[in-house]
């Protein structure tokens, strides 16, 4: 795992890329994703079919929990919590970059060379520690995970 400070949204557009952004599982009355804070608004606000397309995965997901490679923009949406409100779920974070990164390396034996960014998962409107988190998720996360700080 690596570490660099700047802007997420400067890795976006590389088809190879992929930028993580953290979600919870809740779905509103008309069927959309609730993505209303921190990095998923600006997912949503910059993609407007994001929100829909992740309310149709949701609703129809046996694990809702997982994380979801969206093809279409090159985002993985990364529940971090199941309900908006909620703090975030070490183990949730934990769980799913064990799931992102068998995923990543599937896609690299495949020949696809993909890498990752990430922001600090948990950390901002989910109220966990980044030194925490860090020390969880630093043994999953190989050289192919850059986290993004701000």
């Amino acid at each position: 795992m690596q570490i660099f400070i700047g802007d997420i949204w400067d890795f976006d557009g590389p088809i190879l890329n992929w930028i993580v952004i953290p979600t919870n599982t809740q779905i509103k009355n008309d069927g959309d994703a609730i993505m209303g804070r921190g990095l998923a608004l600006e997912a949503n606000t910059k993609y407007s079919i994001l929100a829909t397309n992740y309310g149709y995965f949701l609703s129809h997901s046996v694990n809702k929990t997982v994380p979801y490679f969206c093809s279409i923009t090159n985002l993985i949406l990364f529940p971090i919590k199941i309900h908006w409100h909620d703090d975030s779920d070490m183990d949730l974070i934990i769980t799913n970059c064990k799931m992102m990164a068998d995923r990543i390396l599937e896609l690299h034996l495949s020949g696809k060379e993909s890498h990752v960014y990430l922001p600090a998962l948990g950390c901002g409107n989910g109220k966990l520690s980044w030194n925490d988190v860090a020390a969880a998720i630093r043994p999953i996360l190989s050289d192919r995970f850059t986290v993004v700080l701000e």
